[in-house]
């Protein structure tokens, strides 16, 4: 965790907010005191689950038939949704 004053906070928003997407939390201060928090949002694990059921699914419909999905095809479906 880091501190920044609200100054600070404001001026070099876009670096604190690639530090808490990294996994940092940020308290922003006034005056030294604490004022707010900054941290990371967690992960849609339900959106996760259900892409890895698809995935798993297709790997399964495609064994039976001997037409096994492209690495590429899997990597695709494994970062669908990504924001990056």
């Amino acid at each position: 965790m880091f501190e920044v004053g609200i100054y600070e906070a404001k001026a070099h928003l876009a670096e604190i907010l690639r530090r808490v997407e990294k996994g940092e939390s940020c308290t922003i201060t006034r005056r030294g005191k604490p004022v707010g928090k900054v941290v990371p949002v967690e992960p849609d694990k339900d959106a996760i689950r259900a892409q890895w059921d698809r995935i798993i699914a297709l790997r399964e419909k495609n064994r039976k038939n001997k037409n096994l999905p492209s690495w590429k095809e899997l990597y695709d479906l494994r970062h669908e949704g990504h924001k990056w």
